[in-house]
């Protein structure tokens, strides 16, 4: 079950990256920002999931100690990712409005 924490940090580091590629794109391609933010919007949103199928496995193995140790950090990091997601988005329109 490792592979989902491996799988919610490679997925949640997308989801920061993709708004980044939107800046470096060409005017012609202007209708790209829906596809970058929508894109990073899922893999924000899977590896939200990722976290919670995580948990639940702790949950099925009854490892509740392990749970009790992670649940606090989990909700933080899920929390930051999010924020960071729509804080980097939320520039990629400004400056997809701007070059308009």
């Amino acid at each position: 079950m490792d592979w989902l924490n491996i799988g919610s940090l490679i997925l949640g580091v997308t989801a920061w990256v993709l708004p980044f590629l939107h800046f470096n794109r060409k005017k012609e391609h202007a209708t790209r920002w829906v596809t970058y933010s929508f894109l990073s919007f899922i893999c924000c949103g899977m590896a939200i999931l990722f976290q919670l199928m995580f948990q639940y496995h702790l949950v099925k193995i009854e490892d509740f100690s392990a749970m009790m140790d992670t649940a606090g950090f989990a909700v933080f990091a899920a929390s930051v990712l999010l924020v960071v997601t729509i804080i980097l988005n939320m520039f990629a329109w400004l400056n997809d409005r701007q070059t308009m």
